[in-house]
């Protein structure tokens, strides 16, 4: 299965059960993760891989970044 395919269906999932999604495409900060969801005030973010696909660097640096400024998001490997 291709990551895209794994994303759809995350994202058909979470719109499915009341969330608003958004996904993250070329935004002017690189390293974001794919997917913005947002329900009853709760913001999370969500870095896809399938299988085998690995973070780069710059993606790992950005998802300790938000963490550390507080924010939920979760990696499917984790």
């Amino acid at each position: 299965m291709k990551e895209s395919i794994l994303q759809g269906r995350i994202r058909a999932y979470l719109i499915n059960n009341g969330w608003f999604v958004v996904k993250l495409i070329n935004c002017s900060k690189p390293g974001m993760p794919d997917l913005l969801c947002i329900k009853d005030g709760r913001v999370v973010f969500f870095e896809v891989k399938y299988a085998n696909g690995k973070a780069t660097q710059l993606q790992l640096h950005t998802i300790e970044t938000l963490r550390g400024a507080g924010v939920e998001i979760y990696r499917d490997w984790e």
